[in-house]
């Protein structure tokens, strides 16, 4: 029972390393393999994806008065 008390504290311990770790990999994975021809469609639609990302901030931004 102790260790469901102290859960939410691991989490907050571990979850930012995991997360933290994930992305680092994530990266060198993709640049490693970005090279690769087999590859390049992956890399458009990441960057696309980007893009969409991007823009949808812009505009939830732009409603915002300043």
């Amino acid at each position: 029972m102790k260790y469901l008390v102290r859960l939410p504290e691991r989490l907050l311990y571990v979850m930012p390393r995991v997360l933290l770790l994930s992305l680092f990999v994530g990266y060198v994975s993709f640049m490693f393999f970005s090279s690769c021809d087999w590859f390049k469609p992956f890399e458009q639609a990441v960057h696309g994806l980007f893009l969409r990302l991007a823009s949808f901030a812009k505009s939830m931004g732009s409603g915002v008065p300043k």
